[in-house]
C-alpha cells in the first residue's frame, strides 16, 4: 500500500457526519514529466460523490517504487480541487494523456455543476496542463469550459 487516507482534506465526507470508512484514496494514474522523468502517482480523494472529491500526489524520491518509504505524498492538500466560480465541484479520477502533435499535457477528468448532485449528472471534462520549475504538474484551477481543442486537433 502507497498511501492511505491520512489528512483530513482526504477524509472529507461532505454534508455527512465523518466516518473514517468513508475516506479514500482510490483510482491511482501514473503521470511522468517528459522533461525531467519525475514519476508521480496522482490519486483521487474523499468521496467521488461529494463536492470534495479532489486529487491527491505521489512523487517517486526513491530508487524503488515498490518500496512505500520512495513515495512522498503531497499533505498540503489537494492539488486539484472544486472551484465554485467555474461551477466545477467533485473534481477528480483523472487521466493524463498528450495532444496529438505531443506539444502539450492534458488531464482528464469527472466532475459536476451541482455541489449536491452525488453521482448524478457528472460529466467528463479535459484541460491543458504544464509543469512547475521543480518538476511537479501545474494543474489548471477546474472549470466547465469551453476551451481551446489540443494542439493539433
Amino acid at each position: 500500500i502507497l498511501s492511505v487516507p491520512s489528512n483530513p482534506w482526504e477524509k472529507t465526507p461532505y454534508g455527512r457526519p465523518f466516518n473514517d470508512r468513508l475516506s479514500s484514496n482510490e483510482g491511482p494514474q501514473q503521470l511522468t514529466n517528459p522533461k525531467t522523468g519525475q514519476q508521480f502517482v496522482i490519486y483521487s480523494a474523499a468521496r467521488s460523490d461529494n463536492r470534495n472529491y479532489c486529487l491527491g500526489q505521489l512523487e517517486l524520491v526513491g530508487d524503488d517504487p515498490m518500496n512505500v518509504q520512495d513515495w512522498r505524498k503531497n499533505n498540503d492538500g489537494c492539488v486539484f480541487y472544486q472551484n465554485a466560480l467555474e461551477g466545477a465541484y467533485g473534481v477528480g479520477h483523472a487521466s493524463f494523456t498528450t495532444s496529438p502533435d505531443g506539444s502539450e499535457d492534458w488531464i482528464v477528468y469527472h466532475g459536476m455543476r451541482d455541489p449536491t448532485n452525488g453521482w448524478g449528472a457528472r460529466t467528463i471534462r479535459a484541460q491543458k496542463f504544464t509543469w512547475n520549475q521543480d518538476g511537479t504538474p501545474k494543474f489548471p484551477r477546474p472549470g466547465y469550459g469551453p476551451y481551446a481543442v489540443p494542439s493539433g486537433q
